[in-house]
């Protein structure tokens, strides 16, 4: 069962500080797969879904050399 919470902030400034807290004290992984539950669902919500190619997170790395 999962649980729900609700926090009153005074202001939206407070409140986006302190979603940015609550995301940063996350590791990694567990924000990888938020965004990867939240594209999953853009796609159902708005895509067909039939590209296989746009159903995972694209895994890439671009090294770009500094002068």
């Amino acid at each position: 069962m999962k649980k729900i919470w609700v926090k009153k902030f005074k202001s939206f400034r407070e409140e986006n500080e302190a979603d940015l807290k609550h995301y940063l004290a996350m590791d990694p992984e567990k924000r990888l797969d938020i965004i990867q539950l939240l594209c999953e669902m853009h796609m159902r919500a708005f895509g067909d879904g039939q590209d296989e190619s746009r159903k995972r997170l694209r895994r890439s790395i671009r090294i770009i050399k500094q002068k």
